[in-house]
């Protein structure tokens, strides 16, 4: 990277997180990016060193005492990395080479048709690809046979080559699709298939409008698929799936030293008792909630080690912000009231960076996803009492440590319950009737499908060009689905999955890194009551 150009990306770094440099400072920022990597890295490492008192001016002086605390510091990259959905790198499966690339061309808001079919064809690849991973569904090198004398393999048929099949069963990948209303599909890259699920069994998951499902039926004389079993497709180890990425930068842009990634790991060994806690409804407009805040912001600054993250996820109001009954002018007030309170821990201040995400009920440019962070209209309070505060998209991720962490608040348990085409059954065939039975599904449908969000455009509408932004692929270590429903947790393969619940209610989640265990968490009910 010229010169130049690093100049002007240090700058722009810096204006995000509402920071100017002076002509010494510009200087000896540029230096240290250019001598440390090419990447952002040490820009965002630097800027968690900065001791700005509080002033969004940073001089030269600031930056050479943050560089001494760089020079003494045993890891030379930050241990929580926050990445905005919107500066995620994109990369697209070749089905005829059969590998991943990077796409370089700028994206935009502004897509095109060709975007819309790119994006459900990228997700349809994302699933193939894995699928012939599995043993069940990739041809043995040798023909094999169980022991009911059938092959020990399921081969997938594509929908174009179901011509002629009349009778015969088979498996067919493709996503469930409403082609005429009333009328669900089958649809693969070969065509399209009319689908009668009367009578159809499922395996565990939410089977909505857009999902990538394997269905087993036959062809009837009418030329409709009769599914008799439903399921989706099958997650694989992250080993695997970073074994076929071949190193691509698919969760965020890191560029870490391979010394300072052996010192994240030592790091993380010794840091037995970090958390990371995770707030979610946390409802500014409620003065019982500034009191639950009190409580639990108490509870942890009196522990040896504080957690290293807080994050705080919307809706930041009770009511949904519209601009004919919202009161901008006292939302700020509002945050600002929140930054006071933070302000009395002074040792949460030093020790903990502070994550905020946007609900969709916040303020902000619609409900589509993803979402763009809180308006700095809004947080400019917060922004001066925490300089290294990150205000981030809605998904966005989180790598604690070595640990990939995605953060998604959306109502999506009861959301996808009411769009499910066929009820989901619990171990004993009755439909599922408890929230905690929901939300297995829930996670399990999320994790299979390689997507936060795979419900039809019309009921949540995506950015086209940033729909991998939504992306759970490899599948992180932690996925923390905001939802107003009562809090949950469940672990699925190598994910686990968390709803911490609403904080308007008391419910908080904590993470622990170490362990790698979630903790359901109430403020006390003497707390509760006297808020």
């Amino acid at each position: 990277m010229a010169m130049q150009q690093l100049r002007q990306v240090v700058q722009a770094e810096f204006r995000r997180q509402q920071l100017t440099l002076d002509k010494e400072a510009l200087a000896l920022v540029v230096d240290y990016v250019a001598q440390n990597s090419s990447g952002l890295e040490p820009i965002y490492t630097l800027i968690d060193k900065l001791d700005t008192d509080n002033h969004s001016h940073v001089t030269g002086a600031i930056v050479e005492e943050a560089l001494r605390k760089l020079d003494n510091a045993p890891v030379g990259a930050a241990l929580i990395r926050v990445y905005d959905c919107f500066d995620l790198p994109k990369v697209r499966f070749d089905h005829i080479r059969q590998r991943f690339y990077p796409l370089e061309e700028p994206l935009s808001i502004h897509a095109t048709a060709q975007d819309r079919y790119s994006m459900y064809l990228d997700r349809l690849l994302l699933l193939h690809q894995r699928l012939r991973r599995d043993k069940t569904f990739s041809k043995p090198a040798l023909p094999l046979s169980d022991t009911d004398g059938h092959n020990a393999y399921c081969q997938l048929t594509d929908v174009k080559a179901m011509l002629g099949c009349t009778g015969q069963t088979r498996f067919l990948l493709g996503c469930i699709s409403q082609l005429q209303d009333g009328t669900f599909y089958l649809e693969d890259m070969t065509g399209s298939l009319q689908l009668d699920l009367t009578g159809c069994q499922t395996s565990s998951g939410l089977y909505t409008e857009n999902c990538i499902v394997i269905a087993e039926g036959e062809l009837d004389h009418r030329g409709i698929f009769k599914a008799m079993a439903l399921g989706m497709p099958p997650v694989e180890s992250r080993e695997d799936s970073l074994a076929a990425t071949k190193g691509l930068q698919i969760f965020g842009e890191d560029t870490l030293k391979a010394t300072d990634w052996m010192a994240i790991e030592q790091a993380e060994q010794e840091a037995q008792a970090d958390r990371m806690v995770v707030l979610s409804d946390v409802w500014l407009d409620k003065p019982s909630t500034l009191d639950h805040l009190h409580t639990v912001f108490a509870g942890f600054d009196g522990l040896d080690t504080v957690p290293s993250a807080f994050v705080l996820i919307g809706n930041f109001q009770s009511q949904p912000a519209t601009t004919a009954s919202t009161d901008y002018t006292l939302i700020r007030e509002q945050f600002k009231s929140l930054a006071n309170v933070i302000s009395r821990y002074q040792r949460l201040q030093d020790e903990s960076k502070f994550i905020f995400v946007p609900g969709p009920g916040d303020p902000g440019p619609g409900n589509v996803l993803p979402r763009p962070a809180l308006p700095a209209y809004f947080t400019s309070d917060l922004r001066q009492l925490l300089p290294t505060a990150v205000f981030a998209s809605n998904p966005c991720r989180i790598r604690m440590y070595t640990q990939e962490v995605v953060l998604f608040r959306s109502d999506l348990q009861n959301h996808m319950r009411r769009l499910c085409l066929i009820p989901p059954k619990g171990t004993t065939g009755q439909p599922v009737s408890s929230a905690a039975a929901l939300f297995e599904h829930l996670c399990m449908t999320v994790l299979q499908q390689s997507h936060l969000c795979p419900v039809p455009l019309e009921n949540q509408s995506v950015y086209w060009q940033y729909d991998h932004a939504l992306h759970l692929y490899p599948a992180p270590d932690l996925v923390v689905l905001a939802d107003s429903a009562a809090s949950a947790q469940f672990t699925f393969k190598d994910s686990a999955c968390v709803n911490p619940g609403s904080f308007s209610k008391g419910a908080f989640a904590a993470y622990n890194v170490y362990e790698r265990e979630v903790e359901l968490s109430e403020v006390p009910d003497d707390a509760m009551e006297s808020g």
